[in-house]
Parts: structure tokens; C-alpha cells; sequence
């Protein structure tokens, strides 16, 4: 099997599994579904399919979603997108759109999963009040909305960064240095 020689390797496995769950479709999940999440559970696999999209396998009998794509040691901001395509094939399965990226960019590059338990709620909820404020109050017009969605997502990330329980003085530090006036503001009010 590819997933016992290449424990760290990255893995796209694409195929169909006849099997239905509710996490890629939204039937419930049968027996094989069962044993296909126990399969992505015990290795640790992502679970690429959209439950929202329209079925991998259509025949005159029925629809279903039995084609998966799984990833291993890939990041979701690595997958750009995943589509089926409702064309006509010469089979009753579907076309499976899967485009992945590993080129970085500044998205990709700021992008990290943060879970709430490791975070300051309050200081979070207040810091992304303020950032919200600032930006429903901002005039953006169609020339500049990408710089306001980089703006936005870049004050965001440094808000979660900032707002963690676990970490040093000395990077929330560094961190609001470079941080836009949203976040200086901060820490002048919490300064004595």
C-alpha cells in the first residue's frame, strides 16, 4: 500500500470508492461509507469532495457521490479547486476537476489553522470588532477591493496570531509592530 512506505510524503488518491457519507454527499452514510472513514481516519487523510456539489456518478437508475478525492500531508490552501463537471462523458461517472497549487503567494504563505481553545476570546472578539468597523466604514471601490481583501485578511491573521494564549511577549511584540494601525490601537489602550 502507498500509505505505509510514505509516511511524510504528500498523496492525492482520486477514485471511485462506491461508497456514500454524508461527508462528501449529502446521503447517509452506508457500510462502505463506514469503512472508507474509518480508512481516512486511521491514516489521517483529507477528504477533498464538496458534499454541496452535484454528484460524481449518474446513471438512468440513480445519482450518487461514490468518486473521492484524498489528500495526506497537503494543506487545504494548497487545493485551489475541486469541481465535477456536468458534461457529457462516455462513462456514467462524472469529470472530477482537482487543480493544486504549491507555488506560494502572500494568502498562502499567512494561512495557518488556529483553534479557538488556544486563544484569547475576548481579546480576539474586540480586536475583530475593531477590524470589521474599520473596514464596513471604508469606501471601496472596484479598482482597490483586492487591496482591501489583503488588507482585511492580513489584519485578521495578525489578530489570531496576537490573540494566542501561548505566545511569548516578545513575538506579540514583534508581531503588533507590524501590525496596522487597528491593532497599534490596541496596544496603546492596554498600555498603563
Amino acid at each position: 500500500m502507498i500509505l505505509n512506505n510514505n509516511d511524510n510524503d504528500r498523496t492525492i488518491t482520486m477514485g471511485d470508492f462506491n461508497s456514500k457519507s454524508n461527508v462528501w454527499s449529502p446521503r447517509e452514510t452506508d457500510r462502505r461509507g463506514e469503512e472508507a472513514l474509518n480508512f481516512i481516519s486511521r491514516w489521517n487523510i483529507s477528504v477533498v469532495n464538496d458534499p454541496n456539489s452535484i454528484p460524481t456518478h449518474s446513471c438512468t437508475k440513480r445519482e450518487s457521490s461514490v468518486d473521492l478525492t484524498l489528500t495526506r500531508n497537503i494543506d487545504d490552501r494548497h487545493i485551489r479547486e475541486w469541481k465535477v463537471l456536468d458534461q457529457e462523458t462516455l462513462r456514467d461517472h462524472r469529470l472530477i476537476l482537482t487543480e493544486v497549487n504549491f507555488q506560494k503567494n502572500e494568502r498562502t504563505e499567512l494561512r495557518k489553522i488556529l483553534k479557538l481553545q488556544d486563544m484569547k476570546i475576548l481579546d480576539f472578539k474586540t480586536d475583530l470588532k475593531e477590524l470589521i468597523n474599520t473596514f464596513s466604514e471604508a469606501d471601496i471601490t472596484n479598482e482597490i477591493q483586492e487591496d482591501y481583501i489583503d488588507k482585511f485578511y492580513e489584519g485578521f491573521y495578525l489578530i489570531c496570531e496576537i490573540d494566542q494564549k501561548n505566545i511569548s511577549e516578545n513575538k506579540r511584540k514583534k508581531m503588533q509592530s507590524r501590525a496596522n494601525p487597528i491593532l497599534k490601537s490596541r496596544e496603546e489602550k492596554s498600555e498603563p
